[in-house]
């Protein structure tokens, strides 16, 4: 059995770390992978199991070339119609109709014009983008041309809700339903989300298949001075992770010794130093910035970190909260998105999301008292999360099996 893969950037790049640990069990399951990646910027490649090829589909087609793929397609006005309303209060729609489906359009032409070429058996090829946007499309496109042994489609967050767009609006999603032959959400709250938003489908169309990290082996803490808190946040720097809104919260923490680890980069990382500089000058902070999984794994095992501090307004199942659960550390984070199905009050504190800065840095330290002498037990439940539900090796293995079922 064969698989192509539909990806943003990977393995180009930093982009899509977390498919790192996939691929690696999903080149055990099938005999060939071939990843088709849609990315301007391929500056290096991160090294890949033998028997994965790897392509690069991107292609900066002009303004017109793309205009003229759409009016071409009857998928383009199927899409006006059915949202009439919807493209009447908001004109603008259209220039996202368009920029979507050329992509996809564009995309699905490119990846027939190698298929044509190349001996591959297609009754035996599962297609699989990573990502439910014009990715997704694109495989749909493609299944009406060539009969595919499945196609199927992650979904993830961006990707997913409506609330994540410029203009709350996901095109094309009754198409992509009709047409796709299966979806696998990363959480349940996302499977709950499209069932409600798109409606029912058969019973094997919507599926719940969880992410996950390999184990990190950490280093046994030796340090006897725990005087000292250390948090540690792992983050793109945007405005919706609100990681420029931490520094202030620190310094309402009532524990005098404190350190803060970040891990990420973005366009808010100046607004970030100056919250650090404003609030937090006598806080020692390191910012790693952008570095590579395994870099971010080594400093992970070998650092003592007691508790993850997150505060977006929107996620799906961050991986990066596989990872930190991975070598034990309890997290701290706004109740957004499926963020619930991971953390409890067993393995971190969950905030409400409409806490303000003070409101929040209260909870953080009355949980902080309440767990001085329990912070090992949330480790240790950390972990065991981890290990039953976002062990890489059992997640992505059971989810080579569906795909070839």
């Amino acid at each position: 059995m064969n698989l192509i893969l539909l990806t943003s950037e990977f393995p180009f790049n930093h982009g899509e770390s977390f498919l790192e640990d996939e691929i690696e069990v999903l080149a055990k399951e099938f005999e060939k992978i071939i990843v088709i990646s849609n990315t301007s910027k391929n500056n290096f490649s991160r090294k890949v199991p033998h028997n994965v090829e790897v392509i690069n589909c991107y292609q900066d087609e002009n303004k017109l070339i793309k205009l003229i793929s759409c009016l071409r397609s009857k998928l383009f006005y199927h899409e006006i119609i059915n949202n009439w309303r919807k493209i009447l209060f908001n004109p603008n729609l259209i220039k996202d109709i368009i920029y979507f489906l050329s992509k996809s359009i564009i995309l699905s032409e490119q990846i027939i014009k190698w298929i044509e070429n190349c001996n591959l058996d297609k009754k035996k090829t599962v297609l699989y983008s990573y990502w439910l946007d014009e990715k997704a499309i694109a495989i749909c496109l493609l299944s009406n041309k060539f009969k595919f042994y499945k196609t199927v489609s992650r979904a993830h967050g961006y990707d997913l809700y409506e609330d994540r767009k410029k203009h709350n609006y996901q095109p094309f999603r009754f198409f992509l339903k009709k047409t796709i032959r299966e979806i696998y959400f990363i959480s349940n709250h996302g499977k709950e989300y499209f069932r409600q938003l798109y409606g029912e489908s058969s019973n094997s169309k919507y599926n719940v298949s969880n992410l996950g990290t390999n184990e990190i082996q950490r280093i046994k803490n030796t340090e006897t001075n725990r005087n000292i808190i250390k948090f540690v946040t792992i983050s793109s720097l945007i405005d919706f992770k609100q990681v420029h809104l931490i520094p202030k919260i620190l310094s309402m923490i009532k524990q005098s010794n404190i350190e803060w680890t970040v891990f990420g980069d973005g366009q808010m990382m100046g607004e970030l130093k100056k919250q650090i500089s404003t609030f937090i000058p006598h806080i020692t902070v390191h910012l790693y910035g952008q570095i590579s999984n395994n870099e971010l794994r080594a400093i992970l095992k070998t650092n003592c970190f007691d508790y993850g501090l997150h505060l977006s307004l929107y996620e799906g199942i961050p991986v990066s909260f596989m990872e930190m659960f991975s070598v034990s550390i309890p997290i701290i984070s706004l109740s957004s998105g499926a963020v619930n199905e991971i953390i409890n009050e067993s393995n971190g504190l969950l905030l409400n999301r409409n806490l303000n800065s003070s409101e929040i840095a209260s909870c953080i330290n009355t949980f902080l008292e309440n767990n001085k002498k329990k912070h090992e037990q949330l480790s240790k439940n950390a972990f065991f999360t981890w290990e039953t539900q976002y062990n890489s090796e059992i997640n992505y293995h059971n989810f080579a099996i569906m795909l070839k079922n």
